[in-house]
């Protein structure tokens, strides 16, 4: 049997998939984003997990077990319309993160490392080349379901 028959690709679900999405986001990014996970509510994550699916075109999971193993959140940035809207979405976030409204709280490094993040980040939005290609926003799986030849 290979990897790929013991997963389902579908559309994501935010009512369903959130839980598993969650832990995909915290096994792929940990490494890098351990202050914000460590420091901020669990539904603060879950609220950048539900924003990048909204700012998104579309968001696929891997389920496998009955629940979403990983995710893929696709995006068309460079069409006026979508990057309008995605701007839109990222701003409310993201005053929502530092004025401290959204579902959960952070600690005061949590929302310095968001900063520094939004800082290192923006050369890349402004020197990215403007062309209308299909982006992958986010992409990532549980741990414990990745195999060395699945990927």
């Amino acid at each position: 049997m290979s990897a790929l028959d013991r997963y389902l690709v579908r559309e994501f679900e935010p009512e369903r998939d959130l839980e598993g999405a969650y832990k995909a986001f915290v096994d792929g990014f940990h490494h890098i984003l351990w202050p914000i996970i460590d420091h901020a509510d669990k539904s603060m994550v879950e609220d950048l997990i539900l924003t990048a699916h909204k700012m998104g075109v579309t968001t696929y999971v891997a389920e496998a077990d009955d629940e979403a193993r990983g995710f893929l959140v696709g995006a068309l940035p460079f069409e006026t319309r979508d990057t309008i809207r995605q701007v839109r979405l990222l701003n409310s976030y993201l005053w929502r993160w530092f004025l401290g409204s959204c579902r959960g709280k952070a600690t005061p490094f949590a929302r310095a490392h968001v900063k520094r993040l939004l800082i290192g980040y923006s050369p890349f939005v402004y020197r990215h080349p403007m062309r209308p290609s299909t982006e992958t926003l986010i992409l990532t799986s549980q741990k414990d379901y990745r195999g060395v030849s699945a990927g």
